[in-house]
């Protein structure tokens, strides 16, 4: 709960709480902190943004990244049958730099005792 609130504000009401709780039975607690640095840095601070990066890692693996490009090149459309030969790099290496900084946020935490709250 603490999470929450130092990232996207004061719960209101039972009903974020609840869904809180019910999260935490269905995903990993060490995705949570991610999620909500990631909804952060998207500059979304909505329970629903976190619960829709939660959702997606549980379908596509922890730290994927499988939104639609904001835009794409001219021809190279998924529909067109060709696609950007760097877009396979881009996301592994999205991901790799993703996975660093969740290693070193927890290895922070351990070094000093800080604890993650939800």
């Amino acid at each position: 709960m603490k999470l929450y609130e130092s990232n996207i504000g004061p719960i209101a009401g039972g009903f974020i709480g609840e869904e809180i709780e019910e999260a935490l039975k269905e995903y990993p607690f060490e995705w949570f902190e991610p999620a909500f640095r990631l909804a952060v840095t998207s500059n979304v601070r909505s329970w629903r943004y976190v619960i829709g990066i939660l959702k997606n890692w549980k379908l596509h693996g922890f730290m994927a990244d499988n939104r639609p490009a904001k835009s794409q090149p001219r021809g190279t459309s998924p529909r067109s049958g060709s696609t950007n030969p760097n877009a396979q790099a881009n996301r592994e290496a999205l991901a790799a730099k993703a996975a660093r900084e969740q290693t070193r946020l927890l290895e922070k935490a351990e070094d000093t005792g800080d604890e993650i709250y939800l």
